[in-house]
C-alpha cells in the first residue's frame, strides 16, 4: 500500500521503547487468515491491530471508528493506493494508541477499510522502521530488538533491499527455477505470492483447470482473483513448495503494478521496483527478522515450542 498527497513526513513518539536498549520479551500474537494480530487499545477500547510490512504507513480502520461512534477530527485527505483501486481517505493527526502495552502517539493516521470492525489499526513501515522486529510464525509470537544488538547487514541470508519508491522491503525470489523477481515482504498478504497476471500467463501457469477463481478484499474495495500453486519458490538457501500464488482475474482493474511515463517519454516504467508480494504461505514456517529501515531480512526455520 502506498500513500501520496498531503502526507510528507510522519513521526511517532516511542519514548518508552526507544529508551530501552536490547531485546524485548517475546510477545504473544495471534495469526488469523495469514495476518499478524497484536494487542492494542484505542480510546479506552481493547482490541487488536494488524502488522503489515507491505504498508509503508500506518492507518486506522474506518469500520472500527464507525462501530464505536468515534469521530476524530480530520486534518485533511491523502490518496491511498490499495490493491484494487486508489481512493482519497481522511487523515488524522496526533492520535494516542496503546500498542504492544506501550503508550504511543501517531503523528498521522489515515483511514483504511479493513474486513473486521474489531481491528483497530494497520501498523506499517513508519512504526516498524523504529526497531528490528522478529515474527515467529509457528509459535505465534514477536519481539523487537534495538540495532546495537543485531546487524542485519551482516546476518541477512535472503537477498533483500529497500524499494526506494515505497520504502518497503524487497526480497529476491526464484520461481520454478525459471523466473527471478523482486517482491515486497508483506505480512498482510495471505497468499505465498501475488504476481502480475501477464507474467503468470507468459509462463503458462494459468492453464485451464489449474486455477481457482475467488473474491478478495483490499483496503479500498474488492475484486476477482485467480489462485494456483507453484511447485517451487526459492528465497536464498530456502525453498517453499506447492506455494499458493494469486493474480488479478482477467479484466479485473487493479492498482498494484502501476506504470507511469517520464515527461517527454513514451516508455512506461513501473512506479515501484516490486513485481509482487511475498506473504504468509511462504513465511509461515519461519522466524522472520526484518530491519525495515535498511531493507534487510533473515529467515530461520522455527522449532515449535
Amino acid at each position: 500500500m502506498q500513500i501520496f498527497g498531503l502526507l510528507l513526513t510522519l513521526s511517532i513518539l516511542l519514548t518508552p521503547l526507544a529508551s530501552a536498549a536490547g531485546t524485548s520479551e517475546w510477545i504473544p500474537i495471534t495469526i488469523k487468515e495469514g495476518k499478524l494480530l497484536v494487542p492494542s487499545s484505542f480510546a479506552g477500547i481493547e482490541g487488536h491491530s494488524v502488522i503489515d510490512t507491505g504498508a509503508n504507513q500506518s492507518a486506522i480502520n474506518s469500520r472500527f471508528l464507525r462501530k464505536n461512534n468515534l469521530l476524530p477530527d480530520a486534518a485533511g485527505e491523502v490518496t491511498v493506493n490499495g490493491f484494487f483501486k486508489k481512493q482519497k481517505r481522511r487523515l488524522h493527526k496526533n492520535l494516542p494508541v496503546n500498542l504492544l502495552g506501550v503508550e504511543t502517539q501517531f503523528a498521522h493516521l489515515h483511514e483504511v477499510t479493513l474486513n473486521s470492525a474489531k481491528t483497530q489499526l494497520l501498523i506499517g513501515g513508519d512504526f516498524l522502521a523504529q526497531f528490528i522486529f522478529q515474527f515467529d510464525y509457528p509459535n505465534q509470537r514477536m519481539r523487537w530488538l534495538t540495532r546495537d544488538t543485531l546487524d542485519l547487514h551482516a546476518l541477512s541470508n535472503v537477498p533483500s533491499r529497500t524499494d526506494k519508491q515505497t520504502t518497503s522491503v524487497l526480497a529476491k525470489v526464484l520461481l520454478n527455477d525459471r523466473q527471478t523477481l523482486w517482491v515486497t515482504v508483506d505480512t498482510g498478504a495471505k497468499s505465498g505470492l501475488w504476481i502480475e497476471r501477464s507474467l503468470a500467463a507468459k509462463r503458462g501457469w494459468l492453464a485451464e483447470g489449474q486455477t481457482t477463481l475467488k473474491r478478495a478484499k483490499g483496503i479500498n474495495g474488492s475484486g476477482a482473483i485467480e489462485q494456483f500453486r507453484l511447485p517451487s519458490v526459492k528465497l536464498g538457501e530456502f525453498e517453499s513448495t506447492n506455494t499458493l500464488v494469486s493474480v488479478a482475474a482477467k479484466d479485473q482493474d487493479h492498482a498494484m503494478f502501476e506504470r507511469t511515463r517520464r515527461p517527454g517519454s513514451k516508455i512506461q516504467r513501473n512506479v515501484s521496483k516490486s513485481r509482487g508480494l511475498l506473504g504468509w504461505d511462504v513465511l509461515k514456517d519461519f522466524v522472520v527478522t526484518i530491519d525495515y529501515r535498511i531493507g534487510k531480512i533473515h529467515l530461520e526455520p522455527a522449532a515449535t515450542s
